[in-house]
Parts: C-alpha cells; structure tokens; sequence
C-alpha cells in the first residue's frame, strides 16, 4: 500500500488550523461588529453635539489663550481647530473604527472557517495575511502618532517659552468673571509631566503594535516554514491582559455618570438626551472592549502554549526509505553480496592479481623463484 510522504509544510498547517478553529477567534468578530454599531451610533450622535460644543469653546478657551499668550495667531489656530471638530469628528471616527474593524472581521471569519474546514487544501493563510497587513497599517499609524506627540511635546516647550520670563500668569474665565492665577514654575512642572507622560505612552504604544505585528508574522511563517513560531505571541497577550483590566475599571467607574442627572456644559445647552446617548455608548464601548482584549489575550497566550507543546512534544515520523549501509563499494551490488561489509566486496571484473607467498612459511616470494629467500623451501 503507498504511504503518504513526511510533508512538514502540511503538518504546520494542521497544527495551526487545529488551534484556529476555536470559538473564541468567532465570538472575537462578533465583539468587533458590536464595536463598529456602537462606533457608528456614537458618531451619529455626537457629531452635532461636538460642532455646538466647539462653538461655545470658541468664546471661552480662545479668550483664555489670547489672555495668556498675548498672540493673535494662537487664537486663530485654536479657534480654525475648533471650528473644524465637530465637522470631522464623525468621518474620523467612522474611517478608523470601521474600515481597518471590517477587514479584521473578514479576516477572523476566514480564519475560523478555513480551520473547521476538513478539506486538506484549506488554509487560513488569507486570513493571516489580512491581519498582518493590518498589524503593519497599525504599526505605521503608531509611529505617525508618536511623530505628533513628540511635536506636542516640542510645542508645549515652545508655548512655556512665550510666558517664561514672566512670574505669575493671570487670565479671567468669560462665563462667571471667574479669575485664575498660576506660577511660571507650576506650568513648567506641568509641562514636565505632560513629557514624561508622552514618552511613556509613545513607549507603550511602539512595545504594543510592534509585539502584535510579530505575533501575526510568526503565525503566518508557521504555515509557510517548516518550523513552527510563536514570536511576540506572550507578550502581546500579557499586554491585552494589562488594557483590558484598565478598560474594565474604566468602565466601572463610568457607570454612576448614568445616574447623575442632566448636570454639565452639554446639558445647560440643551443636549441632556444625546448627553444619555453617549454615556451608555461609552460604558457600552468600554465593556466590549475590555471583552475583546480578554479575548485577544486567551488566543495569543493560548496559541503560545500549544505551539510550545507542538515543538517539544512531536516526534517526526520514521522515514520509509530503504536502509543504504553507509560504507560500501560501486561494486558490492555487482557481486550479489547480502552484507554490505568492506571484507565482503568483491569486484569480479577488476580483481587486482596477489602476490605468491612460500607455502611453508608463507614469506612473499617472487613468482618465478625457484626456492623461499626466508625458509629455503622448493617451491
């Protein structure tokens, strides 16, 4: 009967698909289409909300940077950024919530389903790679985030440097008449703070996208090496584990703001039920995030151990070649010998011609000598 040949390549694809076909790689595109809903009704009802808002913050915020800074064009920057806010709030978040959600959805649906699939010829390869385009977009996203963070950065320096000779900074809020006066040395140590707070969240965002595109590059080279990885997969999932706790306390504390009634800003302007609105989107959007980066870490950490298993725990099939003894002449097949030894190959065809020896005392003698040289035998 014919034996399949050993075929490493198949079996990295096996061992992948038999993890993949998990049902948390489903319920994980589930908890990505309730994000996208929840995203889509909060754009719809807070795009309104944030034009009103910008607004009004004209008149407060603008006339406290002009108090402050004494700068004309500061004020007109803040207020053109003001005044364009509540107009791409809703596209912003609409394009980077939805687009890169859907592709992963598709993408955790082909994953899943190419597993589960009995065919031998289905792989999740697709869907791998969809992920891992999308880790690289996220990676580069990161870094053009922590570009304009290190530029706030430098703008916080420059804003402090305008007000630095000064001792004590006064201005007057428009609403209530109300007048505030900070220290140049409390500023300055606010603006430390803020730095250090940057660099921080620079480093976390670089340490979190960098581990997740390793961790879906090593699942893409287990299917297409003969080697199984799991580079970037642990840490990746100890840091989803860290969010997601963040994100669950997040949430929690959300929860009494339902219950405070139609205090604030939004609601003195007449949005006490779209203010509702995006406080239960918010809570909403916190737990599912928090579900989902649970859901993340038990497929990362998960996927870690079981290839740590698969690597030390599999012993490859016995070749079923034919056993060639390693020391043997060209000739030991022409001399129909069962044993492949040194001593048994013969070679009928060129067999050197030994020289005679004495048969007496078996001395070497040469052929047409008369007697033995060593003994003195005729021969």
């Amino acid at each position: 009967m014919y034996e399949q040949p050993y075929n490493p390549y198949q079996r990295n694809i096996g061992i992948v698909k038999d993890y993949f076909k998990t049902p948390s790689v489903l319920a994980l595109a589930f908890l990505n289409i309730a994000a996208i809903v929840t995203s889509f009704v909060t754009a719809l009802v807070s795009a309104e909300v944030i034009r009103t808002l910008a607004e009004r913050a004209v008149d407060y915020y603008d006339g406290i940077v002009l108090q402050i800074f004494g700068s004309q064009t500061l004020k007109d920057f803040s207020q053109y950024l003001h005044e364009t806010a509540g107009q791409s709030s809703a596209l912003s978040m609409l394009s980077s919530a939805s687009i890169l959600s859907i592709l992963s959805i598709i993408a955790l649906f082909l994953i899943y389903f190419k597993s589960r699939s009995s065919r031998p010829d289905a792989s999740p390869h697709a869907g791998v790679m969809i992920l891992y385009v999308i880790a690289i977009l996220s990676l580069i996203g990161c870094i053009i985030m922590s570009l304009l963070l290190v530029a706030a950065i430098a703008l916080n320096f420059y804003l402090y440097s305008l007000i630095k000779s000064r001792t004590e900074i006064t201005f007057t809020i428009p609403r209530g008449n109300i007048t505030y006066s900070l220290d140049t040395s409390t500023l300055l140590t606010i603006a430390i703070a803020c730095t250090i707070a940057i660099v921080i969240v620079i480093f976390l965002m670089l340490f979190f996208n960098i581990n997740h595109l390793r961790y879906i590059g090593s699942v893409k080279n287990s299917m297409s090496s003969v080697e199984l990885s799991r580079k970037g997969a642990k840490p990746y999932g100890v840091f989803c584990v860290i969010l997601a706790v963040f994100a669950g306390l997040g949430c929690i504390a959300s929860i009494p703001s339902l219950f405070s009634g139609g205090s604030g800003l939004l609601s003195g302007l007449g949005y006490k039920k779209d203010v509702t609105v995006l406080r239960v989107c918010s809570i909403l959007m916190q737990a599912i995030t928090c579900a989902a980066l649970v859901m993340k870490a038990k497929i990362a950490l998960g996927y870690a151990k079981y290839i740590d298993e698969k690597k030390f725990g599999y012993n490859e099939p016995e070749s079923s070649a034919p056993y060639i003894p390693a020391q043997q002449t060209p000739y030991s097949y022409l001399a129909g010998s069962k044993s492949a030894t040194p001593d048994d190959d013969v070679n009928p065809y060129l067999d050197e011609k030994k020289q005679p020896t004495c048969p007496a005392c078996g001395a070497p003698v040469d052929e047409n000598a008369p007697f033995c040289g060593q003994c003195g035998s005729k021969l």
